[in-house]
């Protein structure tokens, strides 16, 4: 994986083998010889640190999601509706992300934590409708590395989302005393 060359240089024989995420750092053993005739050796221990690079975009746990808001919670500004999170492989700057809503036209219908995904109300005059929001992760990195999810708001009195739901019910057999409450 390294290498020494005649003037002492350390190189990484292949850059495709060093990845901050698999192995941290290295350990490695030289010998260093004196090259005349009867000549000495010394061994040499050296610690290499691999360096994280901007190399793992975040990423949320689904591409799309959907949410039922009550009509009275979209109404009133600054309620909670959902919250995104998204999470990167890499280290340090690297791995913080900051949520931003990528439709402009979006933004003062819902706003969202810029740290903490957490997405909320800017208080909607409608009872019903339905909200496409494109979320973007970005990373702290540079070149900054994107991830995006979609999350479908669809604010009505939740009747559309019993519809369209498939339930099942099963039966539990239970023994059951005369004049006992079930």
């Amino acid at each position: 994986m390294f290498t020494v060359n005649n003037t002492g240089h350390v190189i990484v024989a292949s850059t495709n083998t060093l990845d901050y995420e698999s192995t941290r750092s290295y350990t490695v053993v030289f010998r260093a010889e004196n090259s005349y005739k009867g000549g000495s050796s010394v061994l040499l221990t050296m610690q290499i640190n691999v360096a994280d690079e901007n190399d793992n975009p975040p990423i949320f746990p689904a591409n799309s999601s959907r949410v039922y808001v009550a009509p009275g919670l979209a109404k009133t500004a600054g309620s909670v509706i959902t919250e995104v999170k998204a999470t990167d492989r890499d280290s340090g700057a690297n791995q913080n992300i900051s949520y931003v809503i990528a439709d402009a036209g979006v933004s003062p219908k819902f706003l969202i934590g810029q740290y903490s995904g957490v997405i909320t109300s800017g208080g909607l005059n409608v009872s019903d409708g339905s909200y496409l929001l494109v979320i973007l992760a970005v990373d702290g990195g540079a070149p900054a590395l994107t991830g995006t999810t979609t999350v479908n708001l669809i604010v009505g009195d939740g009747s559309a989302a019993l519809i369209a739901r498939v339930w099942t019910l099963g039966v539990c057999s239970v023994m059951v005393f005369v004049g006992k409450l079930v």
